[in-house]
């Protein structure tokens, strides 16, 4: 019948100085889609069955609309209606979510590349700061200790 695609991004926003909000960046996220479905009685205790295998087992699914076509696509909700005036089709207004996979130590998704190339692999990153803040936190306790002693002896 229909299908309503939502590509949609998620814009940052900053508070500055003067009080005003600005806005330098966005981070386009996952594409979802709602499909509105009828079933006949004919098709729906089979067609339901399997939807629903296909939510629970996170199956990926594409999806073709006029514009594109949509990959990587699982089944996120799948509500249905059963009304007494409709008795012999089900409705299921079924949605889909594009899942973006990641591989540990594979290339870059081309959503997720950061503006500066320096900051594009920060693996070993974090550890290497944490060592240093630790060794920096550790130069100040034992500076704060040689305090408190030179304060005994005074």
């Amino acid at each position: 019948m229909k299908a309503t695609v939502r590509e949609t991004s998620k814009v940052m926003e900053h508070p500055v100085e003067t009080g005003s909000m600005i806005a330098d960046h966005h981070i386009i996220n996952p594409v979802e889609i709602d499909l509105p479905l009828i079933i006949s009685s004919q098709y729906y205790a089979a067609t339901y069955n399997q939807i629903r295998q296909a939510f629970v087992n996170a199956t990926a699914l594409s999806v073709k609309t006029r514009v594109g076509i949509y990959s990587d696509m699982i089944v996120a909700d799948m509500p249905h209606e059963e009304e007494a005036d409709m008795y012999d089709v089900i409705i299921i207004n079924l949605r889909l979510k594009q899942v973006l996979y990641v591989v540990p130590g594979g290339g870059q998704l081309v959503n997720f590349q950061p503006a500066d190339p320096l900051n594009s692999n920060t693996l070993a990153g974090g550890l290497q700061q944490a060592a240093a803040l630790g060794t920096q936190a550790s130069n100040a306790v034992g500076a704060a200790l040689s305090y408190v002693k030179l304060g005994k002896f005074l």
